[in-house]
């Protein structure tokens, strides 16, 4: 049986897939500092300010892991283009860790879960018309978010404390997500993704 190692013969796209998700296998660290009410009026432009803090973040620490190949981390809605790294596409998923930093005289009870729950949409792209009503897109080229869907996260652990630096606002939070992107439950053996945890 003979070898082919022919250097310019084309990857095949199964393998690329494959090596778009070991790249991705990293940690993300977001931040961001800002107000994140925990409900009530002016939740969506909230999500939209979310989106756009973490959109640079996101797009330095994943891009250069992608090369050319974006077509199964990209998402197409209302005429926009928004590109996961926790996406069907590739069947990943992320882990979170939050660390949230709240000022002391702004904490209720309940108040931390809302939070959290602005925060997961904030790393989410835009689901419905109403979010994006209030949602500029950051670049021409298209948006990074963290998850294609809220249910791409698998686990998440939060860590909260006190702030005791005067906030610029009410409702101001210090936030610092460490994002690990993981094997999505979706995944199987004729997945890429799957094919390539299995061996790691």
């Amino acid at each position: 049986m003979s070898l082919d190692t022919t250097r310019d013969a084309p990857v095949p796209d199964v393998l690329a897939d494959m090596a778009v998700c070991y790249q991705l296998r990293v940690e993300l660290t977001l931040i961001y500092e800002g107000p994140l009410p925990p409900k009530g009026r002016g939740i969506s432009p909230v999500k939209a300010t979310l989106r756009e803090a973490f959109h640079p973040q996101i797009k330095t620490q994943v891009e250069p892991r992608l090369g050319k190949n974006r077509r199964n981390i990209m998402t197409s809605f209302m005429g926009q283009q928004f590109f996961s790294p926790a996406h069907p596409g590739l069947r990943t998923a992320a882990e979170l860790h939050v660390l949230m930093l709240t000022p002391v005289v702004d904490r209720r009870p309940g108040d931390v879960d809302n939070r959290l729950k602005t925060l997961v949409d904030g790393l989410t792209r835009p689901a419905n018309p109403q979010q994006m009503s209030n949602f500029t897109p950051p670049d021409p080229a298209g948006t990074f978010c963290l998850l294609d869907d809220d249910a791409r996260v698998t686990r998440i652990t939060l860590d909260t404390r006190n702030s005791y630096r005067p906030p610029r606002a009410s409702k101001e939070v210090l936030v610092v997500v460490t994002a690990k992107i993981v094997l999505g439950a979706d995944a199987d053996m004729s997945s890429p993704t799957g094919n390539l945890f299995l061996v790691l």
